[in-house]
């Protein structure tokens, strides 16, 4: 019994709804397995990674020349979705990710001129092969295939964490820290006093943050109460 597929790509499927119009591409490449036509599933394979990465490159606004080899196209998306951007090395980690990908692409497109070239011996679409020819090795295609699948899932999960949102660097204020120390009491814990404004920065950051932001728009709102009747003592000092 003949395994199924593109597994993951499905699910990306059912998850946005096709929306990168996926779903043909991939039944093309089940059906071609089930054929054991293995030069038009790394035909479709090709395919599939091309389609997306400009789908990707189109959803960032990042320009592409519609004649660029699928191994710049998949290099050039998976840089707009900066691979590797949350590691301590960041530079470092981001060229590891994209010299993986660039070379599994180019073994991709090495693989598809060879089955272009081979075209007229090996694919069923082409004109006066003999029913009597030997296929290309189905083993080859299948791992085309995995290779497919696992690339494009993993374009997706960076894609989902570029269009995550942004976790807030929350840092100390002075000021801040200075009016919630006068506002609250410290507290001694074992002889050591601590203050209110240390325990909320370290205890619960986002109140923290919250707390600050709000003084803020406190001070500015009263500053532009202010200003209106330091304008009428102004102009009545003219007068």
């Amino acid at each position: 019994m003949m395994h199924k597929l593109m597994l993951l790509s499905s699910e990306l499927v059912e998850l946005n709804q096709n929306k990168y119009r996926m779903k043909a591409t991939i039944e093309a490449i089940q059906g071609a397995y089930q054929d054991q036509e293995s030069g038009i599933v790394i035909g479709q394979c090709k395919s599939l990674i091309e389609s997306f990465s400009k789908s990707i490159l189109d959803e960032f606004g990042e320009a592409y020349e519609s004649s660029s080899s699928i191994a710049r196209l998949t290099k050039k998306a998976v840089k707009a979705l900066s691979a590797g951007n949350l590691a301590e090395n960041s530079t470092k980690t981001k060229q590891a990710y994209l010299k993986l990908v660039t070379s599994f692409s180019n073994n991709i497109e090495t693989a598809v001129q060879g089955i272009g070239e081979l075209r007229n011996d090996f694919c069923p679409l082409a004109h006066g092969r003999s029913v009597y020819q030997d296929k290309l090795d189905m083993s080859y295609a299948v791992f085309i295939a995995n290779q497919t699948d696992s690339l494009v899932w993993f374009m997706h999960e960076l894609r989902l964490r570029a269009f995550a949102p942004k976790d807030i660097i929350i840092e100390r204020d002075t000021e801040h820290d200075e009016l919630l120390d006068d506002t609250y009491n410290s507290v001694d814990i074992l002889g050591d006093t601590y203050l209110p404004s240390e325990i909320l920065w370290h205890v619960n950051p986002d109140k923290y943050h919250k707390s600050l932001c709000a003084a803020k728009e406190e001070q500015a709102s009263s500053e532009e109460k202010i200003q209106p009747e330091e304008q009428e003592l102004l102009e009545g000092a003219d007068s």
